[in-house]
């Protein structure tokens, strides 16, 4: 046909190997930018939905119009609550632009990555969700909190990849946490 074929390897379960030892560098949360103000209640209705210890994942869902403090209540929600996840803590800010799933590649390395001490892939290499599922089980209960996400289609590969499956979600929550 003579176009030019990029091809992307995807690692499967057998080939993790390639990327030598496992060194689990245990993700944390980003320091809050700003203080919380007047969400204290809101604040403690989630951290106690999100309390780790039963083995079923909890999803919550904080909804609103723009500049409510969304953000600012997950961050302080991530922060104070990561010591509860000795499995540590996800938190992606995805943005409106994020609608493809495509969008989840760099986000499936990175997280991926925190099984090798956090070593990049080899070029042309990524983790399907189904690898980054193998790689963050089996390190206790985790923390993921997706920032902005608005469509439940567009973060299915990273949903896939959180133990136990599968995670749930809102469309348009502009938080969404889940606890397992």
């Amino acid at each position: 046909s003579g176009q030019k074929e990029i091809k992307t390897a995807l690692l499967d379960a057998a080939h993790l190997s390639q990327l030598g030892p496992r060194d689990w560098v245990r993700p944390t949360p980003p320091r809050p930018g700003r203080p919380m103000v007047g969400r204290r209640d809101e604040f403690d209705a989630v951290s106690k939905m999100l309390r780790p210890g039963s083995k079923a994942a909890i999803t919550a869902t904080v909804q609103g119009t723009p500049g409510v403090g969304k953000t600012v209540l997950a961050e302080h929600i991530a922060f104070e609550l990561e010591s509860q996840f000795p499995g540590g803590v996800l938190f992606e800010r995805l943005g409106t632009g994020h609608r493809d799933p495509a969008l989840c590649a760099p986000i499936l390395d990175r997280w991926g990555a925190h099984a090798f001490g956090k070593r990049p892939l080899l070029e042309g290499v990524h983790f399907a969700s189904a690898d980054v599922c193998s790689l963050l089980a089996g390190h206790g209960p985790m923390l993921a909190v997706l920032d902005d996400a608005w469509s439940l289609d567009a973060i299915q590969p990273l949903r896939d990849a959180l133990p136990p499956k599968p995670a749930c979600s809102s469309p348009r929550a502009t938080n969404g946490w889940r606890a397992n």
